[in-house]
């Protein structure tokens, strides 16, 4: 009997959570996980991730699993899709009007220091104000990422906590991390990095966090955006070397299925 390949064990339980629900993932697709996962662990970044979705398989219930804990459970952060959202190899688009994704992440229950880090992979052309991810209320408890009219990124920690990237179209990879009560650092898809040093980190507000959208207090989920996500990550907060580390990664895990950026 000729032996399979032999995978990370955290790479395994991901795609046998994913055999379990029905999905056969490629070859391809297996050793790009694989290796996302061994890169991960190299960098030292896994261990401070709580929730990564490696968004692979093409249909809603391979897009669900969390990498870091391939539950089908809600206290695993695995995801939940609302409204429009489509699916295909190259990830899950939101139609801009009720589609998200809920991870089931609080982020005053699993950060409450206030320091965190959050990020995606977009690979669609996004021209609006709206939310890729985050929590929102209408004081100054904030921890979001959105797109600004015009070719800006904003990433928001705190209402006076934001930092701003200029980018083109918005494609690629974003990410933030509050590294400390003073600094709020963000990477854009060119590898630039923003810093912003002004406001105290606090608690987070008590919603979960969704993706293709904000959850709000006021108005519940909000700010629907029409990104395509072929990642997301929520995570303890990453230094510069990390995030740049996360997005070379980053790129060679889309680049390996074909869907770079």
């Amino acid at each position: 009997m000729t032996k399979g390949p032999s995978y990370d064990p955290d790479a395994q339980l991901f795609f046998d959570a994913e055999l379990a629900a029905g999905v056969t993932l490629t070859t391809n697709q297996k050793n790009a996980v694989n290796q996302l996962t061994l890169d991960l662990k190299t960098a030292n970044i896994w261990s401070k991730i709580k929730a990564l979705y490696p968004i692979v398989g093409g249909t809603a219930t391979s897009h669900k699993f969390n990498l870091k804990d391939p539950r089908d459970l809600n206290i695993a952060f695995r995801l939940v899709f609302a409204g429009g959202v489509t699916h295909s190899s190259n990830g899950f688009l939101g139609n801009g009007t009720n589609g998200y994704a809920n991870t089931f992440l609080n982020p005053n229950t699993i950060f409450p220091s206030g320091f965190a880090s959050m990020g995606f992979y977009n690979r669609v052309a996004i021209p609006i104000l709206n939310y890729f991810m985050g929590v929102t209320t209408s004081s100054t408890n904030f921890f979001r990422i959105q797109s600004v009219v015009g070719n800006i990124i904003r990433h928001v920690n705190k209402s006076t906590q934001q930092t701003n990237h200029v980018v083109i179209d918005k494609l690629g990879f974003s990410a933030n991390s509050r590294t400390s009560n003073t600094l709020l650092t963000s990477i854009d898809n060119t590898g630039t990095f923003q810093n912003n040093i002004i406001g105290v980190a606090g608690a987070y507000t008590s919603l979960d966090i969704p993706l293709l959208a904000a959850n709000s207090s006021i108005v519940g989920i909000t700010g629907y955006i029409n990104a395509e996500f072929s990642f997301a990550y929520i995570s303890d907060p990453l230094s510069s070397a990390e995030l740049t580390s996360l997005k070379a990664i980053n790129q060679n895990y889309q680049t390996t299925l074909g869907r770079q950026v």
